[in-house]
């Protein structure tokens, strides 16, 4: 009964490991949405126009703006928790750079889509 104690010691189960990593990839979200927040509204309100129309190619930058946002959340958030020496599970800079442009873009493409619907109305 020991060893099988010690095994489960070493070998912790793949559903512990996933909640791990959900939740430093929560933690990353969190710290690095903060600063990447403020960052990408800044770098917006130097390259708009004072009035934009609501054409093709200003979605497709607000889309690109939206995946930049989630691609610094993920950086960002990253390299602050790992130079704080913040156990993520094995999420490192690279992984969490995807996940965050992914995340930017699935939850930022509803909204734009919103925002156009209404607009054209």
């Amino acid at each position: 009964m020991t060893n099988l104690q010690g095994y489960w010691q070493r070998h912790p189960p793949l559903k512990l490991l996933r909640l791990r990593l959900q939740q430093a990839a929560g933690y990353v979200g969190a710290i690095g949405g903060i600063l990447a927040n403020l960052i990408v509204p800044a770098c917006i309100e130097f390259t708009n126009t004072p009035e934009s129309p609501v054409t093709l190619p200003a979605i497709i930058y607000s889309l690109t703006l939206a995946t930049l946002a989630g691609t610094l959340t993920g950086v960002i958030g990253c390299a602050i928790l790992l130079s704080q020496h913040v156990d993520l599970g094995g999420l490192d800079t690279l992984h969490a750079a995807r996940a965050g442009a992914v995340g930017g873009l699935v939850l930022e493409s509803p909204v734009i889509l919103l925002v156009l619907c209404i607009v054209m109305e």
